[in-house]
């Protein structure tokens, strides 16, 4: 999915993986780092993409802007919360549209059923049960 992704950003923004081989890992003591780092209005942003029940997506958004915001600042943080049923989380499309209107909902949906799908495949589950949750 965050590969996919990776590719549609546009590459006057300088999209990269955030990674030990681009050499752009956060000084942190938390092993965990956000997914993609790109450029808009000669500032640095980062994308993290994260899956969550509607239960939990509230939470899911503001925890990936605590985790990353103290290394990148809070407003340079754009945590992509995907639901299991491949829609995305509102707040998390209103940040895309802002910064990455390149990113559209569809194309979301799209690879998020994909990536759900595949997932599910190791698992035995059909992906029919997968798309109509």
């Amino acid at each position: 999915m965050v590969n996919r992704i990776l590719t549609k950003i546009d590459h006057h923004r300088h999209p990269r993986p955030v990674d030990k081989a681009h050499g752009n890992l956060p000084v942190s003591d938390k092993l965990e780092k956000p997914d993609i780092e790109f450029q808009y209005k000669n500032a640095t942003y980062v994308l993290d993409v994260t899956f969550a029940v509607e239960a939990n997506i509230c939470n899911a958004f503001k925890g990936k802007i605590l985790k990353y915001g103290g290394t990148y600042g809070d407003n340079r943080v754009i945590p992509l919360v995907l639901r299991y049923n491949g829609t995305v989380y509102e707040k998390s499309m209103n940040m895309l549209t802002t910064f990455l209107p390149e990113i559209t909902d569809s194309f979301l949906s799209k690879h998020c059923c994909l990536a759900v799908a595949r997932a599910n495949e190791f698992q035995n589950i059909p992906v029919i049960e997968v798309i109509d949750y």
